[in-house]
C-alpha cells in the first residue's frame, strides 16, 4: 500500500514538474502565423489548466479515502509539495500569464 502511494506521488509530482518546465520554456515562435501561434498557446493553457485542475480535486476530496493529502500522510509521504505555497503555485503563475497573453 505504501509502494503504491509513493509511486503514485511520485508520478504526481513529476507530472507537475514537466507541466511547469513545459510552460516555462515555452517561446512565442515570431516565424509562426497568429492564428498557428494563439493555437499553441491555447492548448497548453487548456492543457495546465486541465491538469491542474484535476490535481486539486484530487488533493482536496471530501471522501478521505481518496483525499491526497490524507492518503500520503497516512503513509508518511510528505505532502509539503501539494500546497499551494508549493510547485502548483509557480504552475498557477505561468498559467496567468497565458492568460494575459491571449
Amino acid at each position: 500500500k505504501r509502494a503504491d502511494a509513493l509511486r503514485d506521488a511520485a508520478a504526481r509530482y513529476q507530472g507537475l514538474l514537466q507541466l511547469e518546465k513545459q510552460i516555462s520554456s515555452f517561446v512565442d515562435d515570431r516565424a509562426l502565423h497568429r492564428d498557428a501561434a494563439l493555437g499553441k498557446m491555447y492548448s497548453l493553457f487548456e492543457k495546465t489548466e486541465k491538469s491542474v485542475h484535476k490535481f486539486l480535486q484530487d488533493r482536496d476530496a471530501a471522501d478521505t479515502k481518496n483525499n491526497l493529502i490524507s492518503r500520503y500522510k497516512e503513509q508518511d509521504i510528505p505532502v509539503g509539495w501539494m500546497a499551494d505555497a508549493g510547485l502548483i503555485v509557480k504552475v498557477h503563475f505561468h498559467q496567468l500569464l497565458f492568460e494575459l497573453l491571449l
